[in-house]
């Protein structure tokens, strides 16, 4: 059996829903929306961003036991977090309803605390061999047990705020679930991370398998070249495009704009 106290279980994630979203316009705009792009860039310090993980999570009171172990999200790339900016990206939360103490804001342990917990603390492998017979959920790889380090289990702090914040941090921050104690209640994000263009070693989601569905083919529609840019899609200008493609694009995509398309290539 599984422990009942902090784990990855995968009904925490019951509820999770992938982008893009059908039928849901303006859910779709808030993943690539300009202020958190704009945030993002700065962040990173280059406007050349990818949307790398989009996804709506839901947690409901007593639908499972949320509480997590102290970690690092190393399942967003083949390698360990570096310590050095360049090479960092972001993770985040847009809070689509108020999230407080008690209504499971994840708890967050500062970037300084969390490089000198990982210096002075062994990481357990997670999850343990006597549980890999019995569970398949994936979950990350640097993970440290309330029982081996409590007080720095005490450090981390509720990422509380109020419906339209954004709660952003790094590849090197620990932090957990945590549970929903107000009875009835939910806490509904949208989490959405961005890498630099050329962290090709950073990943979650992959689009492109659901590019021909009508969701994706909704999200595109009305979309800006640079919109599209931070999933992937070849700007203006770029050598992919001729006269043919354009127009087989466009049928691909009904809404679309290809104008600018069109534009870069007559220049």
């Amino acid at each position: 059996m599984l422990p009942e106290g902090p784990d990855f279980r995968g009904e925490q994630f019951r509820w999770e829903q992938i982008f893009p979203f059908v039928s849901c316009p303006t859910l779709n705009r808030l993943c690539v929306h300009g202020e958190i792009v704009s945030f993002v860039r700065r962040c990173l310090g280059t406007p050349d961003i990818r949307l790398y993980q989009a996804g709506l999570d839901v947690k409901y009171a007593g639908d499972t036991i949320y509480d997590q172990p102290l970690h690092l999200d190393a399942n967003h790339s083949y390698l360990p977090a570096s310590r050095d900016r360049r090479w960092r990206h972001v993770e985040g939360f847009l809070y689509l309803t108020d999230v407080s103490e008690t209504t499971g804001a994840t708890r967050f342990v500062s970037l300084g605390e969390s490089e000198s917990a990982l210096d002075g603390q062994v990481a357990e492998p997670w999850p343990s061999r006597q549980l890999e017979p019995v569970r398949s959920f994936l979950v990350p790889g640097r993970v440290i047990s309330q029982e081996s380090a409590k007080h720095i289990y005490d450090r981390a702090e509720p990422a509380v705020g109020e419906k339209g914040s954004f709660m952003a941090y790094g590849p090197q921050v620990l932090h957990r679930g945590a549970e929903i104690s107000d009875h009835g209640a939910w806490r509904v994000i949208l989490n959405v991370s961005f890498r630099t263009a050329e962290q090709e070693w950073v990943g979650f989601h992959t689009w492109q398998p659901n590019s021909t569905k009508r969701g994706w083919r909704e999200f595109v529609a009305g979309r800006t070249p640079d919109e599209l840019g931070l999933v992937g899609f070849p700007a203006p200008g770029h050598p992919i495009w001729d006269e043919r493609m354009i127009a087989e694009t466009a049928e691909r995509y009904p809404g679309l704009d290809v104008q600018p398309w069109r534009e870069a290539l007559a220049s």
